[in-house]
């Protein structure tokens, strides 16, 4: 509780010059930066502040919040896919994988009252299991203001309930934010 992530470059958490580090792009391995404990109902790592960072090409989710009351600002992150590695989902046509990463998600048991805002976001891949730019997962009152997303493989903007059998999304509140080339839907909602 009560930390500070400020002024890090963190760089190429999910693949090296030749080899995926996991041998598997899709297992949630290297993330750039995570928050507390996986679906977890006790872990209560709070009042955390991630701000002025530059996150490159980080596996599955570059920041990962799974708890309540932080604050992620002022964060340049930004993960384009990359070239072929085994076991990576790919476009065969163009022969670049499909995976780059998540930038920034928030959700599960604890995962509310974040502020998200003021983030560079750049060119997120698609993630099977949820493929938003920004996502908020089974999570509630959140803010998601003032961020800039470009180039998203999926949504720009993604809140969706009900994927652990957690609550659904409720009472997040998303505007000024400003957000280009998404892969279908700019701002993707279910519950």
């Amino acid at each position: 509780m009560y930390n500070f992530c400020q002024s890090n470059w963190i760089h190429n958490n999910q693949c090296g010059p030749s080899v995926v580090f996991n041998n598997g792009c899709n297992d949630g391995g290297e993330h750039g930066f995570a928050m507390g404990t996986y679906n977890s109902s006790n872990d209560f790592t709070a009042f955390n502040i991630i701000e002025d960072n530059d996150f490159y090409l980080s596996g599955h989710d570059v920041i990962d919040c799974y708890e309540p009351s932080n604050v992620i600002q002022n964060n340049w992150c930004y993960s384009p896919p990359w070239y072929v590695f085994p076991s990576c989902y790919t476009n065969t046509t163009t022969n670049v994988a499909y995976w780059g990463s998540r930038l920034i998600k928030v959700g599960f048991q604890l995962g509310y009252r974040n502020v998200i805002q003021s983030n560079d976001v750049d060119y997120s891949g698609y993630v099977p299991d949820g493929p938003g730019a920004i996502t908020l997962s089974d999570s509630v009152s959140n803010i998601v203001r003032f961020n800039r997303v470009v180039c998203a493989a999926g949504s720009s903007i993604q809140v969706y309930g009900g994927k652990y059998g957690d609550d659904p999304c409720s009472n997040n509140y998303i505007y000024n934010n400003s957000c280009a080339f998404g892969g279908y839907n700019t701002t993707f909602i279910t519950t």
